[in-house]
């Protein structure tokens, strides 16, 4: 989750929301229309898309759904069968830098992976200071109140999002690779203020984190993400 400004991180929170480091390889949007009207989401035939890559292995294929159970909020799904009986591959490997599956449905379409580190894992627990919200849910179907761990030098972000106590989070249980450097960082948005804090550290067993909200603007929370463009 890198190259965001603040506007597409907070919508990506609803692609990105694992407690355990996830690695992108973008997301698209497919949509057509038959003399400006919407054709049907769900096409008589399969479609095949393709999605650039710099990197080898493979992709995990998400399609999205715009509504779940009583929320109308962006959430994943894994392919499902299409009526026309054609199956849809979920996970495929980089080919001539490219990604490339088919689709039967005009959505929203995700890949991404959880970054595989060969580190022992623990959990980790961070306490914010100062806060003015509440914690982002899962999906974020709710919330103020963020916090993230960037791992330096590999374009991976973890949401920690659990409740565990007052105004602490964690992660998933064993998740979180034992001798990786990053960033934690927190940021919220409440009653049009802004308010943001990092500590930079290398995850060791069993870690507990202290975070300390300062008001800022949103310029400031900006050029933090901006600076994680190369980290």
């Amino acid at each position: 989750m890198k190259k965001l400004n603040l506007t597409s991180l907070l919508f990506a929170l609803l692609i990105f929301c694992a407690a355990a480091p996830l690695k992108s390889d973008g997301f698209i949007y497919l949509n057509a229309s038959v003399n400006g009207t919407p054709a049907d989401q769900t096409l008589p035939a399969l479609i095949k898309v393709s999605i650039p890559t710099t990197r080898t292995g493979v992709t995990q294929i998400w399609e999205g759904v715009e509504k779940v159970g009583n929320d109308n909020q962006l959430a994943w799904q894994a392919p499902v069968l299409r009526a026309n009986g054609q199956p849809v591959k979920p996970g495929v490997d980089a080919l001539n830098s490219a990604f490339t599956f088919d689709m039967g449905t005009l959505c929203w379409i995700n890949c991404d992976v959880f970054y595989s580190y060969a580190n022992p894992k623990t959990t980790v627990r961070v306490q914010v200071l100062n806060n003015p919200g509440n914690f982002a849910t899962f999906r974020v179907y709710s919330g103020e109140t963020f916090v993230f761990f960037c791992a330096k030098g590999s374009n991976v972000a973890a949401q920690l999002y659990t409740v565990d106590g007052a105004n602490k989070v964690k992660s998933y249980d064993n998740a979180m690779p034992v001798g990786v450097q990053g960033k934690y960082l927190s940021f919220s948005i409440k009653d049009g203020k802004y308010y943001y804090a990092e500590l930079e550290t290398t995850i060791v067993a069993h870690q507990n984190i202290t975070l300390n909200l300062t008001e800022a603007t949103e310029v400031q929370i900006q050029n933090a993400i901006n600076s994680l463009n190369d980290y």
